[in-house]
């Protein structure tokens, strides 16, 4: 069964890192219990806010938070997590500016925040080049979309559907040879579709609902 309905009834696993639950899987490192894996996928019945104590997960490599109702901001500590790989927190009511912090998420491969409320994306989070999944559609995010998305040269999978960028696509994004799923629909994009995208070798382009020319 559930240990607690809402993330802040787990701030005793976070700082003690017990393993009481199947929804978190952890190894032992010098005869202590860390938690590597935290599976709370449309487990917390009742929300609530993601405690900074999270932060001392230091071994967590997967975190699954999605379609819990989670409310608030997404705490900075959550940058100490540096052996993460994967984090989804889809659909929530999360909010604010995502965390400078987050570029300090080096092994980071999936980045899944999508059907939330955030407003900005920091800087840092270009620092993140061995990105493959980047999906922050549904969100609130405004003004361009940065030409330093260019920089993921891994990235697979892209997606800032259903949200208020606006102005010109990048050109740099037609240097991502990795990728194949290209969203950028339903935003308030003007202008073309940069020339140099015409060299990616997409599975998947939705470019509709915004408004572009040619």
């Amino acid at each position: 069964g559930l240990y607690g309905n809402s993330l802040e009834q787990w701030e005793e696993i976070f700082v003690n890192q017990t393993c009481p639950s199947k929804l978190m899987e952890c190894i032992e490192i010098d005869g202590m219990n860390r938690v590597v894996n935290l599976k709370l996928g449309e487990a917390l019945s009742t929300g609530g806010r993601i405690p900074e104590s999270i932060g001392n997960l230091s071994h967590l490599t997967h975190l699954n938070l999605s379609l819990n109702g989670l409310v608030g901001n997404l705490p900075s500590t959550i940058g100490r997590l540096s052996q993460l790989v994967y984090i989804d927190i889809y659909h929530n009511n999360l909010e604010g500016s995502l965390p400078s912090s987050l570029g300090g998420l080096k092994n980071l491969k999936g980045f899944v925040f999508a059907v939330n409320r955030f407003t900005e994306i920091p800087e840092s989070i270009f620092d993140l080049t061995g990105l493959e999944t980047f999906d922050i559609g549904g969100n609130r995010f405004k003004g361009t979309l940065s030409p330093k998305f260019g920089n993921l040269i891994n990235l697979r999978y892209l997606d800032v559907s259903f949200s208020e960028f606006s102005g010109q696509l990048p050109e740099s994004i037609g240097n991502l040879s990795n990728l194949k799923d290209l969203i950028v629909q339903s935003n308030f994009f003007t202008g073309s579709i940069p020339l140099s995208w015409a060299k990616l070798e997409l599975h998947t382009f939705w470019a509709g609902r915004n408004s572009l020319s040619g």
